[in-house]
């Protein structure tokens, strides 16, 4: 379905219930915070029962295996605490105009290393409503929640965002070589 939408998420922020919605299968399944906790439960199992696994194998299949995970984006947790890296947004970035609507330059940081670019614009301009945005804010607040209760493992596929005081329009990721850019809104 090239340029169609196949999937939706519709977030409550009143019961922190989320949907996601699988339009070619008409079917939706609904995630409440009690479904994300049993299941950062179950992934910090399944986590446990792969380092015993990988205990047990051999030094040379043992790596072997660690880098076809690390290549799915999972690491085994170490020894070491897991340190979740200080994500930045600063504003000032020049100014651009996207799909017809004008924004704000950012660059985001981790721990201070420039890792990408964004292109914010004030919600009113796209005509989104105050408590449309504040919904998006509360998303990103509960998501943040839950990305703190995976295993250590996981964290690296989940890291923790800052509120963005606007909308991005176009973002750019430099240690990916990602680039986002909305064609309409």
């Amino acid at each position: 379905n090239a340029g169609k939408a196949t999937h939706s998420m519709v977030f409550d922020v009143a019961s922190r219930v989320m949907l996601a919605i699988d339009h070619d299968r008409k079917s939706y399944t609904t995630l409440t915070a009690a479904d994300f906790e049993r299941m950062a439960g179950l992934a910090g199992q399944a986590s446990q029962r792969m380092q015993g696994a990988l205990a047990n194998m051999p030094a040379a299949q043992r790596q072997q295996m660690e880098a076809q995970m690390a290549k799915m984006g999972i690491a085994m947790p170490s020894a070491k605490p897991v340190v979740i890296p200080t994500i930045e947004v600063k504003h000032g970035g020049p100014a651009g105009e996207v799909a017809g609507d004008a924004c704000e330059g950012a660059t985001i940081r981790r721990d201070g290393k420039k890792i990408g670019s964004a292109c914010l614009a004030e919600p009113a301009a796209l005509k989104v409503s105050k408590a449309d945005f504040n919904t998006f804010q509360e998303l990103g607040r509960h998501m943040a929640k839950i990305a703190k209760s995976l295993p250590a493992g996981m964290v690296a596929q989940a890291p923790q965002l800052p509120e963005i005081d606007g909308i991005p329009l176009e973002y750019q990721d430099f240690e990916h070589q990602h680039h986002s850019r909305l064609k309409s809104v």
